[in-house]
């Protein structure tokens, strides 16, 4: 299993949240100060999760700091 965790070290002031674009159960998260995402990207077998797919949006004004790290288990 593979999964993701993203943490911002400063808020966002426009743009540069994560979306998830799977049908039917599309997201937006847009990170404050001190806030982590956790999910899991794979099943035990490593397959994908197809509603793990996910991709980062622009960054409107140059503010956004976060890190992420993936864990596998």
């Amino acid at each position: 299993m593979i999964a993701t965790c993203m943490a911002w070290l400063n808020d966002v002031k426009a743009g540069g949240g994560t979306a998830f674009i799977h049908p039917g159960e599309e997201l937006l998260i847009e990170g404050k100060k001190g806030s982590m995402a956790f999910w899991i990207d794979t099943k035990a077998n490593t397959k994908v999760l197809p509603n793990a797919s996910h991709g980062g949006c622009p960054v409107s004004i140059k503010t956004n700091s976060s890190d992420s790290f993936t864990y596998t288990v």
